[in-house]
């Protein structure tokens, strides 16, 4: 059986908060997932909802569904 680094196997990424001082980006239906929101195994939704706006003028970033989202 050959090991390997988790590098190698999957793609890291990570992203940014959309300024708070925005209101108009958190007006959206792209959900916002935060720590809150990662109780359960399985995340179907988000207290937050993000615009498309704020993925494109914040560091904010969209992630495909099924992804495993881990807190660091």
């Amino acid at each position: 059986m050959r090991t390997a680094l988790l590098g190698e196997i999957v793609e890291f990424r990570g992203g940014g908060t959309p300024s708070k001082a925005r209101p108009e980006f958190y007006a959206g239906n792209i959900p916002w997932v935060t720590p809150k929101d990662m109780k359960s195994w399985l995340v179907d939704t988000s207290a937050q909802k993000i615009t498309a706006q704020a993925v494109v003028e914040s560091a904010a970033k969209l992630i495909p569904s099924a992804s495993v989202l881990v807190v660091v």
